[in-house]
């Protein structure tokens, strides 16, 4: 029996001893496999960490992409007259502001619109009559745009570089109640991005150092690529077209000799238009001078001659032109000089009876231009010249008391009727406006049709006499 306990208890050792192996062995394999699955979710980890990197810069280039083409963004205020309130008399600040959402456009990131509502001052300030509302960009660092910026129908360009600090916007632009929409209770506040320049930095990545205890050749530091940055400056235009556009029809007004305007409903027109208001055409270009306009009087400019009706040609200044004025089958030929922007014509054209097409009940009116030269004048200042050119910088730039003004001339002429070169005729639409282009004291006043004068006419601004003058 002694033999037999002998061997169960050399059995039980061997239990144990298998029994340690295999924990042994057990906690190995564990171990080895706790590592392996370390490190794959490791590696797992980095590479879902690299694919959301990579799938955010390709939902950014994707976004970047899609805001190029968008030009306008209209930002759509509801409730305003609830909630567009200006601060009460109690608040120091003169003002109120309300942010529109960030939004990205025209390859530029990060803008927000401002809205600022003004209370009114007491004492009045000296831009309170422009209106008590204005609109501001904020912008990201660095980014050089030409923008539009619109509160309801009434807009002001701007252009700045944007330091990320500040906005930049209109001065006082409008009145809210004249642009909020009654039906809708609705402002639109919108920005049109013209002209948009951005400086993207991509930083040059570092060549990997050397591995331990090996030195760098000197072929090694040669071939090295250089540390720094690439900078690209993305630049976007959407005003390209309008500036083709806008340099066609300037070179296209070089050719042109005669311009003519009709008037309609001639049997109103002394009706409607006592003596000294006019009817303005819209402005034109001929002959490579632009922002021209004819002004016609149907009971005559001050001084004319009773049933007389008077006719001008507004000019800019620096304008040379020889000209022949028309209203029916009278002529009247004139030469002048527009040393400042004005009108010149003749108060005493014609009788007014003689020039209405009674068929038609309308009035012919034409500018036929002979000869066409503008001066355009730069006026700058720069410095007396000093021995070994010791000035300043304000001396550079002119800004000092004694320095020396000069004017830059350059001469504009398109030829004359005689060399064939103004051979084009323009024909302006049948509109009227009440408002000349020297006559900047008034409000605005839009275009209107000649069926205007059937019914109630608009009540046009008083025009500046002081624009006008010409001989009898």
């Amino acid at each position: 029996h002694s033999e037999i306990w002998l061997k169960l208890d050399r059995l039980d050792e061997l239990i144990k001893e298998n029994r340690a192996q295999a924990e042994e062995r057990s906690d190995d394999v564990d171990a080895r496999a706790t590592a392996r699955i370390s490190q794959l979710r490791s590696d797992a980890e980095h590479r879902l960490d690299d694919l959301d990197l990579q799938s955010q810069k390709l939902h950014d280039a994707v976004a970047e992409v899609e805001n190029i083409p968008t030009r306008r963004v209209d930002w759509v205020i509801r409730n305003v007259s609830k909630r567009l309130r200006p601060p009460s008399a109690s608040r120091a600040s003169l003002h109120c502001s309300w942010f529109s959402p960030k939004f990205d456009m025209a390859g530029a990131h990060g803008l927000q619109l401002e809205l600022q509502l003004f209370k009114a001052a007491d004492p009045p300030v000296e831009e309170e009559a422009a209106g008590d509302c204005a609109a501001f960009l904020w912008a990201c660092k660095g980014m050089n745009l030409v923008y539009r910026l619109y509160i309801g129908n009434k807009s002001a360009q701007c252009e700045k570089i944007f330091n990320g600090r500040v906005p930049y916007g209109t001065k006082r632009l409008c009145f809210l109640k004249d642009q909020i929409n009654r039906e809708e209770d609705t402002l639109r506040v919108s920005v049109e991005v013209l002209e948009a320049v951005r400086e993207v930095e991509h930083p040059i990545k570092p060549a990997p150092p050397p591995a331990e205890g090996v030195e760098e050749t000197e072929e090694d530091l040669r071939n090295k690529p250089l540390e720094g940055r690439v900078v690209f400056r993305r630049h976007i235009n959407n005003r390209l077209t309008d500036q083709v556009h806008k340099s066609v029809e300037l070179m296209r007004s070089r050719m042109v000799r005669r311009v003519e305007w009709r008037l309609e409903r001639a049997s109103l027109l002394r009706r409607c238009f006592p003596p000294g208001d006019a009817l303005c055409s819209v402005a034109f270009a001929a002959a490579g001078v632009e922002n021209m306009q004819l002004l016609f009087y149907p009971c005559g400019y001050g001084g004319a001659t009773d049933g007389f009706c008077s006719l001008f040609l507004y000019a800019p200044a620096g304008a040379t032109l020889k000209y022949a004025l028309f209203c029916g089958t009278n002529r009247r030929d004139a030469t002048n000089f527009f040393e400042e922007a004005g009108a010149f014509g003749r108060t005493n054209f014609c009788r007014f009876e003689g020039v209405v097409e009674e068929d038609t009940d309308s009035i012919h009116i034409a500018l036929e231009i002979d000869e066409a030269h503008q001066d355009v004048v730069a006026r700058v200042a720069h410095p007396v010249c000093q021995p070994g050119d010791r000035r300043t910088q304000a001396q550079l730039e002119g800004s000092v008391p004694t320095a020396v003004e000069s004017v830059v001339k350059m001469h504009r002429s398109p030829g004359n009727s005689s060399g064939s070169c103004l051979e084009e005729k323009r024909v302006l639409p049948s509109l009227w406006t009440a408002k000349s282009l020297g006559d900047r004291s008034s409000a605005s006043d839009t275009m209107h049709s000649f069926e205007d004068l059937r019914s109630t006419r608009p009540h046009p601004p008083s025009l500046s006499r002081a624009a006008s003058r010409g001989g009898s």
